[in-house]
């Protein structure tokens, strides 16, 4: 225990906990430096650095234009020259579970220490991996596998990866008996694999009976906890996955992308089982509807997301389906985030009977335009738990955006909304601009919101320098509403995030003029405008 009373590793556990990168900002800045702990001290000095704008990115950087994060995740890019920056990061990283490699060709700028776990984000070669130094540091494992040559074993490289629990493979090209047996061998032996992402891409064609065997003896009895699975609904290799998933009495999280799997299994499992707690279906067939929503009825589901496979669907037929779905949310008594995609919902009032207890709602291409924006609008005020609303797609007007923007402060909680894909112009661009302040991420992408907008947000702009990201992709802002906007980014004495600006320019002197001010900003990656 420390002179002052706050034990040696007090502060750092309360760090550990906050959300946000604004407030791990303010957090690490406030506190008196004699209380923290090494590791927040080197983080201190690297908000500092961000600040004073001696950590950057810099054109040319692999990592550009993206912007550094140092807190919930650390990203920041492939060059920083300065030693002592790089001794600060490596003293920094006890207070992060992982750091991110993009590849094995892409090394991290800065020093491990010997416990920092690595995910790893490609890797094609089993031989590739031996490459990878620190091998026991890693905690997941993206494989794009190709055939090669080499007759390196992932059996044996699973040997010499004590730590690996979350691995994806996709396969871009048709696998041999012998490269699935590996595959899954190294898998199914190793101790600390639950997470597993299996997507074929279209050019892998089908498996043959040796490889489905593998695949569903795998599949039924590995301790799992969370699959993701895609590209297997070539022939019979549907059917022995889902039977398979169903057999598995250790899986908790199920994502599924495949019509054929989704039908069938759901033929097989007229109720989902007590274990699973989170499912995501994407493709799934209209007619298939009814049995899902039968299926998940009183269930332990906390989240659930039904994206319907793209085509033509009746009306009235759709409708049905949906109602069907709608029917089974009020008996889901722990879901906590639901996303209904490209499906007709006829009653929205049944959603905003339920949003009081989700802490996400994602609803896309609904069709609810602004009478039902407006009914969700106003059970915003009931949401204390909620966190994140995106309603993408939905034909929403100024009539929704104002409707959002007068109850958007009565959801305490609210921190993402995405209105991407809508017509809001730019009187309920500007209403918003009001109230995104509140929020870390904002998506207006791809609205109508012109001039007239673009100056609202600018007078908004130097208020969000604690947001993860404000999108305005695709809006027609004109060359002085995006400079309006850029001026108000050069205003913030600091930003956490960036500003998305591509996309809202036509005229190539306009956008050379806009580039121009944008790199004269103290941080250009503070804007994102990649229309060249």
């Amino acid at each position: 225990m420390r002179e002052d009373g706050l034990a040696d590793d007090l502060v750092q556990r309360i760090a550990e906990c906050v959300e946000t990168s604004a407030d791990m900002r303010a957090y690490v800045l406030a506190m008196p430096l004699a209380v923290l702990t090494s590791p927040l001290a080197a983080l201190r000095r690297l908000y500092e650095a961000l600040d004073a704008r001696v950590l950057t990115v810099l054109p040319g950087d692999a990592f550009y234009p993206q912007r550094i994060s140092l807190w919930p995740q650390l990203r920041v890019p492939q060059s920083i020259p300065l030693a002592r920056l790089r001794d600060d990061l490596t003293a920094a990283l006890p207070l992060y579970p992982w750091v991110v490699q993009e590849s094995i060709d892409m090394p991290l700028p800065f020093a491990l220490r010997p416990h920092t776990k690595i995910k790893l984000r490609t890797c094609v070669t089993p031989a590739q991996l031996g490459r990878l130094e620190n091998l026991h540091n890693l905690c997941a494992l993206d494989l794009l596998l190709v055939h090669t040559s080499d007759r390196v074993s992932l059996v044996e490289l699973f040997r010499h990866l004590p730590a690996v629990h979350c691995v994806s493979v996709l396969w871009r090209q048709k696998p041999t008996t012998a490269v699935v047996a590996d595959a899954l061998e190294a898998i199914a032996t190793s101790a600390s694999v639950q997470n597993l992402v299996w997507t074929m891409s279209l050019t892998a064609g089908k498996w043959d009976e040796a490889c489905r065997e593998l695949l569903a003896a795998f599949l039924s009895s590995s301790p799992l906890t969370s699959v993701s699975l895609r590209g297997l609904n070539a022939g019979p290799m549907a059917a022995t996955t889902a039977t398979a998933v169903v057999a598995n009495a250790s899986i908790a999280r199920l994502e599924l992308h495949d019509a054929r799997v989704i039908s069938t299994l759901f033929q097989l499992a007229p109720s989902v089982p007590s274990h699973w707690t989170s499912l995501r279906l994407h493709g799934v067939a209209a007619d298939d509807l009814p049995r899902i929503a039968s299926a998940v009825t009183a269930s332990r589901i906390r989240h659930l997301s039904i994206a319907l496979k793209p085509g033509n669907i009746i009306v009235d037929e759709d409708e049905r389906h949906g109602s069907a779905i709608l029917a089974m949310l009020s008996s889901l008594p722990c879901l906590q985030s639901l996303d209904l995609s490209s499906m007709l919902l006829p009653s929205v009032e049944v959603i905003a009977a339920v949003l009081p207890q989700l802490v996400q709602l994602g609803l896309s291409e609904n069709d609810l335009h602004d009478d039902g924006v407006v009914v969700l609008a106003r059970a915003l005020p009931l949401c204390r738990r909620l966190r994140s609303l995106r309603l993408r797609r939905q034909g929403c007007s100024d009539a929704g955006a104002v409707a959002l923007a007068s109850t958007l402060s009565k959801a305490p909680s609210l921190r993402t909304l995405d209105v991407s894909g809508n017509c809001i112009g730019s009187k309920g661009g500007a209403l918003l601009a009001a109230e995104i302040p509140q929020l870390l991420d904002v998506d207006l992408s791809n609205n109508q919101i012109g001039y007239e907008g673009a100056l609202a947000l600018s007078r908004m702009v130097p208020k969000t320098t604690h947001m993860e990201n404000i999108n305005l992709e695709g809006n027609p802002l004109y060359v002085d509403g995006v400079l309006a906007i850029v001026e108000g980014v050069a205003r913030s004495p600091y930003r956490v995030g960036s500003v998305q600006l591509s996309r809202t320019l036509a005229n190539p002197s306009h956008i050379q003029e806009c580039l121009n001010r944008i790199g004269e900003l103290p941080d250009p990656a503070w804007c994102i405008f990649l229309d060249t």
